[in-house]
């Protein structure tokens, strides 16, 4: 999949913004639904990840949130706090979902969009960079599950 930032700026320049913002949230919907398994074929697993990055830019384009990352991190610290946010996530057994992980501030941005009894919902939390680096703190790692763990309570659950 190429990269969807590259696809919409594209759209933008050949079909104009209001066209771009109708395909994107067309798109958005059927990729939402082939995650959720409502449509006839949901993505193979190795694709789910790619549907859940297209999701967040989507997201990001029809927010306005298309900006520079605010501290400034390396890939490594980057990609441990998205494991360790992806390993907390799956420790409270959400069905279907997605996440992002983003710089803000101080610290991190975690969006979750999980399947919920009436269609999706959204949460938004936030960490200190400390925090999801931590992964080898289990003070601090079931602080964050006993946090979100609430605020996902409307979530379906795997089990």
């Amino acid at each position: 999949m190429t990269d969807e930032l590259q696809r919409i700026r594209f759209l933008v320049k050949r079909d104009g913004e209001p066209a771009t913002r109708e395909w994107v949230e067309r798109t958005l919907s059927i990729y939402r639904e082939a995650l959720a398994g409502a449509g006839n074929h949901p993505p193979a697993a190795h694709y789910r990840t790619e549907f859940e990055h297209a999701i967040r830019r989507f997201e990001q384009w029809l927010h306005g949130n298309m900006r520079d990352d605010t501290m400034t991190l390396s890939v490594e610290e980057f990609s441990r706090a998205r494991e360790m946010v992806s390993g907390l996530l799956e420790e409270l057994h959400l069905g279907t979902y997605t996440f992002d992980v983003e710089p803000h501030d101080d610290g991190w941005e975690i969006r979750v969009e999980c399947a919920a009894e009436d269609g999706w919902m959204t949460r938004t939390f936030n960490a200190s960079r400390e925090e999801l680096q931590r992964d080898d703190d289990a003070t601090v790692r079931q602080r964050l599950l006993d946090a979100w763990a609430v605020q996902l309570a409307g979530c379906q659950r795997t089990r």
